[in-house]
């Protein structure tokens, strides 16, 4: 059985490929199928719907109906109990953030059974200090974590947010984190303990970006409302605000002289003091900006996914990439320059890391992966390292050279430690083997594993 975006499950003969018959959920469901699976005795298949809803069809009969989960987001992950009278169930939102959903859903009565507690899926926001010892991200959830790089440790995590964490950024003495989510709070902690030190709270609803002034003084946002504002870091008071025509990126060179925003109909403003200038792309709109660290060249990224690297001094082209290209869409989640100035490294929704050269475009290597799984990344100040976050939930650590994964630092909410006998335990359950990536469960609601997990539709 296959389900799809139209809303259409299909069920197959494995043997023959023939296609034995069709179930369709209904216009007001949305019209997608998330997951779909088959029942034990193989006489009713279930399909996920976006509105919160699993549909349960009597393959035979051709009829099906509507167990409600209650206010949720689409079942992405779907599969009947052994004895046929409940569903297990994984659900969140299409493009992964939120918080994730995880159940047993009991077909008797019809209700939601059990429902573990889980985190949500999604990091992003990623970003590394100065000095290369620290790592910082955020959560679909507005959770913020610091973690020591050298010791692979938790520094802190706290929830500054209500709504999920879009950037973090470090101050240049490494001695403040800046966090903003797609609220309107911009917060601003200590690094080493998290202690609140200071709120901006901008007048637009979302902020789309933030960016931080390399003398440290001052800050910029940009939200929904394409207003840019310029707020004083040290008074949290604002300074001066202007138009940005639509901007979802704003940086600053890093000499600071030069402050970049992007505006409707692919343009790159540039403002100099009290001058401004323009830097035309081929573009119909520019969602990124990214200064290199010699000041003089800048990369842009395109509404289909084009990289561009431009000459701010001549205004020329000097070299794209066009690997993250979908003409319908972009599929490009974040691009850095190498501190370096020699590479750059960029990755898509569709699960592929690709690191290439500034001077070409032309690829150096491309580390293929699961989709989502890279959602934001950030170099260590020498350029030895790469930082990678995304729907697994596990900031990976990649050597340059190499393009391998050489470190992993784990969600903070999974405490892992070595067994007596050499196994592996985590939050108190002894793991006997593990599938895929762990996820915290509740110990005191599953226990601990058996030997051979039996089949009674508990595990």
């Amino acid at each position: 059985v296959t389900g799809g975006a139209d809303g259409v499950a299909c069920v197959w003969d494995v043997a023959t490929g023939d296609q034995l018959g069709t179930l369709t959920l209904p216009p007001a469901a949305t019209r997608r199928v998330g997951a779909v699976a088959w029942d034990p005795e193989g006489g009713r298949v279930a399909g996920g719907a976006p509105d919160g809803g699993v549909w349960v069809w009597d393959f035979a009969a051709g009829l099906g109906n509507r167990v409600h989960l209650g206010p949720m987001p689409l079942a992405q992950g779907l599969t009947f109990t052994p004895d046929g009278r409940g569903i297990a169930f994984a659900a969140c939102r299409l493009g992964g953030f939120g918080r994730a959903q995880v159940g047993v859903l009991d077909l008797d009565r019809p209700s939601v059974r059990t429902r573990l507690p889980s985190r949500p899926d999604v990091l992003a926001g990623v970003s590394v200090s100065g000095d290369g010892r620290r790592i910082a991200l955020g959560d679909g959830r507005g959770w913020v974590e610091v973690w020591d790089v050298a010791e692979r440790r938790l520094v802190w995590r706290r929830r500054l947010h209500e709504a999920r964490v879009i950037r973090t950024v470090f101050s240049p003495d490494g001695r403040r984190l800046l966090s903003a989510s797609t609220a309107r709070e911009i917060e601003v902690v200590d690094v080493e303990s998290g202690a609140a030190m200071r709120t901006i709270r901008s007048p637009e609803q979302n902020v789309q970006d933030i960016a931080v002034h390399p003398d440290g003084t001052r800050l910029a946002t940009v939200g929904y409302d394409a207003a840019v504002r310029i707020w004083d870091l040290r008074t949290g008071e604002p300074i001066e605000s202007f138009g940005s025509g639509g901007s979802q990126s704003l940086a600053w060179s890093p000499d600071g002289e030069t402050f970049t925003f992007a505006v409707l109909g692919g343009q790159v403003r540039l403002r100099v003091g009290s001058s401004e200038d323009g830097l035309p792309t081929s573009s119909r709109s520019v969602r990124r900006l990214r200064w290199f660290a010699d000041g003089r060249r800048l990369l842009t990224v395109s509404d289909v996914g084009r990289i561009q690297i431009w000459d701010t001094k001549t205004r020329r082209e000097l070299a794209r990439h066009d690997g993250h290209v979908d003409e319908i869409s972009s599929r490009l989640t974040d691009v850095e320059p190498c501190p370096d100035g020699a590479l750059v490294a960029s990755s898509d929704s569709e699960g592929i890391l690709r690191l290439w050269r500034a001077a070409d475009g032309s690829t150096v290597a491309a580390a293929p992966g699961q989709p989502g799984e890279y959602r934001s990344l950030a170099w260590a100040p020498d350029g030895t390292w790469l930082a990678t976050v995304g729907d697994q939930a596990i900031i990976w650590i990649w050597d340059r050279a190499a393009m391998e994964r050489v470190a992993a630092l784990p969600p903070a909410e999974i405490h892992a430690e070595q067994a007596g006998r050499g196994g592996l335990v985590i939050d108190g359950i002894e793991v006997r083997s593990i599938i895929g990536t762990p996820r915290r469960t509740d110990p005191e609601e599953i226990g601990p594993l058996p030997a051979e997990a039996p089949g009674d539709g508990r595990r």
